[in-house]
């Protein structure tokens, strides 16, 4: 039978749960109830910065300045470098995002229709101008807090080497049937999944790579989360805001291009994403 883990519980079992909360410290600020949320009325999730989710290459600024090791995933936004990542999937998009060569720098994104997208498709991706043209899978999401919480929006690009961890996670979550409870088999949506990332080894490229895995349990149906749970109604947030508006204009610039996948930081910043 399905085990359908609460939000407080995504991240970990029970047991290594109540180990963190007997470790951790939360901090207390009283006084601040009568106030919550004033002054931000008029703030929306329009008026955030959506950070690119990255694993940390060698030659990565992160790794470099000793903020993250190789192989940890990075949030640029929040500066936190982790072992295993846990997010929930809300939306997919995918755009073909053109390069300068040499693992250069971030040019703009194309559509599939696009003139330029036919071109380069003759050339196995390649420009006259030398430059690339890649296709670029997105998953956007929520960040999940180390004690089961809903964070902030983030996007996940997948292209290259990479684009296998994508599709194994969409043909897992696709092909999903639960019981709803009337003996009825439903397929869950997309933002019901908990999901982690956790960076591996890419022999064959000499680079690090990552896998999607179910963040508690052995399968994708143990890790649903509840729909009365908050992480369930950020995600459902999330995936609203994705219908109704193009994501990629919070998301923070992509720059330069790794050489194994799409590259994405923050505007001015050379590094590498995947």
């Amino acid at each position: 039978s399905a085990c359908l883990v609460g939000s407080e519980m995504c991240i970990r079992d029970r047991s290594k749960a109540v180990a963190v909360a007997e470790e951790t410290a939360v901090a207390t600020h009283t006084g601040y109830g009568a106030y919550s949320g004033k002054g931000l009325e008029n703030v929306s999730a329009k008026d955030l910065v959506i950070p690119f989710i990255k694993i940390s290459q060698d030659l990565s600024a992160q790794v470099k300045s000793g903020i993250a090791k190789e192989g940890q995933i990075f949030n640029p936004t929040s500066k936190l470098a982790v072992d295993e990542y846990r997010f929930v999937p809300c939306y997919v998009t995918m755009d073909y995002v053109e390069w300068l060569p040499q693992a250069g720098g971030f040019v703009g994104r194309h559509q599939a229709g696009d003139a330029i997208v036919a071109e380069a498709a003759k050339n196995e991706g390649k420009l006259p101008n030398k430059n690339v043209i890649q296709q670029t899978f997105y998953i956007y999401g929520v960040e999940v807090n180390e004690d089961g919480s809903p964070g902030m929006f983030i996007c996940i690009p997948f292209a290259s080497t990479t684009t296998k961890a994508y599709k194994n996670l969409m043909t897992s979550v696709t092909t999903l049937l639960v019981d709803d409870g009337t003996g009825k088999r439903v397929n869950p949506p997309l933002f019901a999944h908990c999901v982690k990332m956790v960076g591996r080894d890419d022999i064959k490229f000499q680079s690090k790579n990552c896998d999607l895995l179910p963040a508690s349990g052995q399968t994708f149906e143990d890790s649903l989360i509840p729909v009365d749970s908050a992480l369930f109604q950020k995600a459902l947030e999330c995936h609203a805001m994705a219908e109704s508006s193009d994501l990629s204009a919070h998301t923070s610039y992509e720059t330069d291009a790794g050489a194994s996948g799409a590259g994405a930081e923050d505007e001015g910043d050379d590094e590498d994403c995947f």
